[in-house]
């Protein structure tokens, strides 16, 4: 990317399917994603806020400028969330954000854990 330029960060979000036994109309509970953001990648705050009133995401939060968070109150199995989150380039150099996972609200630790993003920003010509 090049400096001051708008890209995306895409989560996706697939839910396991129903274990044997199990009611598969009663769906997951609170399902919880943490996306890892490299650093010099600024979020829009108003882009996060039109993301939550179009009924992506039920809840988010950042947590500083590296990590953003987001809530479903609930999500069926076999189910697929998509979230796309514009970001810009703002620093160059080359960043490496934290590891995102994702993880049942109740069940923090059995989280899936994804390897972290990482942006080349270059200078503006």
């Amino acid at each position: 990317m090049k400096e001051g330029e708008i890209g995306e960060i895409t989560l996706t979000l697939r839910s396991m399917e129903a274990p044997d036994g199990t009611d598969a109309k009663e769906g997951l509970p609170m399902v919880v994603a943490i996306v890892g953001v490299p650093s010099s990648l600024e979020v829009d705050d108003a882009r996060l806020k039109l993301i939550k009133k179009e009924g992506l995401v039920d809840f988010y939060e950042r947590m500083g400028a590296t990590e953003m968070v987001f809530y479903w109150r609930g999500m069926a199995y076999g189910a697929e969330k998509k979230v796309v989150i514009p970001v810009t380039a703002s620093i160059p150099g080359t960043y490496t954000g934290r590891s995102s996972r994702a993880y049942l609200y109740y069940e923090s630790e059995k989280k899936s854990w994804v390897p972290p993003l990482e942006v080349e920003v270059e200078p503006a010509a």
